[in-house]
């Protein structure tokens, strides 16, 4: 996973704009990398995995990297990387490149004798390229995205965004649909690719050309974050991240660096834990806690300092 400058800066510490990091994204930094963001946001949400990555797919097939991806691609498919591949052909009473004679007398030998067959090696261009697999990869992401608010909704009802974002993420994944199955497109790899992959397309001569498509990848990657966890919660959540992530401050003042990991919809790391009392799959007590105390969600620093002492750190 690609780690932000926002992922990486102190908790508690100023942004680039000289502004506090927010609760979600000061509990962000804490997470214990690599990590799974959709498993963080659904701890951090109260949500079930299902809805965290319908959101998700929302905020991916309706943004503005995937509508200039989609508008680019006609010029795209104009600008495929192109690569030539020799493979052998069967020619019966021609020649069409340079003759395998060991396989052709094999052939002649398993069809009765037929003198006028031939495997020649034969010239063919090929797509499969690492720019057109980025290519490949990036318009897959879109029909992933729309698939995921598909299962949401089935699972939970309509999306969080309404109908008309909804048909906008289903267009979107038609189109996305459409221009992987050209012709061109059709014969590319289709999976996801790796970080080494994704540097040797950044750092090739066809980086600008493909740069609509490397951004759509990056926008994949960072769909659901800490800033997006801020703006939809409500006030009691927002009041809840925040005293977990003072919690952290004060037991890294008292000597423990706390490394959060999300799990079954909660945030466990060393004596700490947070759990959601809106997940549908809660099977643990509700808020934040510090070994087997609890802590209040309107806590101030003293009673903080109070809590860690109770619980022996």
């Amino acid at each position: 996973m690609d780690v932000s400058e926002a992922e990486t800066r102190r908790p508690g510490s100023p942004g680039p704009s000289g502004n506090a990091l927010g609760p979600a994204e000061r509990i962000w930094a804490r997470l214990a990398r690599p990590f799974d963001p959709a498993r963080a946001a659904e701890a951090l949400l109260g949500r079930s995995h299902s809805s965290v990555l319908g959101l998700a797919g929302y905020l991916h097939a309706t943004s503005p990297e995937v509508l200039a991806l989609l508008f680019r691609m006609p010029v795209l498919l104009r600008s495929l990387g192109v690569a030539t591949t020799n493979r052998p052909e069967r020619c019966h009473g021609e020649i069409r490149g340079p003759v395998q004679w060991s396989e052709t007398m094999s052939t002649r030998g398993a069809t009765a004798g037929a003198f006028d067959l031939y495997v020649c090696t034969a010239t063919a261009r090929a797509y499969d390229t690492p720019e057109n697999r980025i290519l490949v990869a990036a318009l897959r992401s879109i029909v992933d995205a729309e698939e995921a608010i598909e299962r949401s909704s089935a699972a939970s009802g309509p999306g969080p965004s309404g109908p008309d974002l909804a048909r906008h993420a289903r267009r979107n994944s038609s189109l996305a649909v459409r221009y992987l199955d050209h012709r061109a497109l059709s014969g590319v790899q289709r999976r996801k690719p790796t970080p080494k992959a994704l540097a040797r397309v950044r750092a090739g001569k066809r980086a600008r050309t493909f740069q609509p498509a490397l951004a759509v990848l990056d926008r994949d990657v960072a769909s659901i974050g800490p800033q997006i966890i801020d703006s939809v919660t409500d006030a009691h959540t927002r009041a809840e991240h925040a005293a977990l992530a003072d919690l952290l401050d004060a037991l890294e003042r008292r000597g423990q660096r706390i490394s959060l990991h999300a799990h079954r919809g909660m945030l466990t790391g060393g004596p700490v834990s947070y759990v959601h009392a809106n997940h549908p799959a809660r099977t643990s007590p509700a808020g934040i806690r510090v070994g087997d105390l609890a802590l209040d969600t309107n806590a101030g620093p003293e009673d903080i300092d109070l809590t860690c002492e109770r619980a022996g750190f």
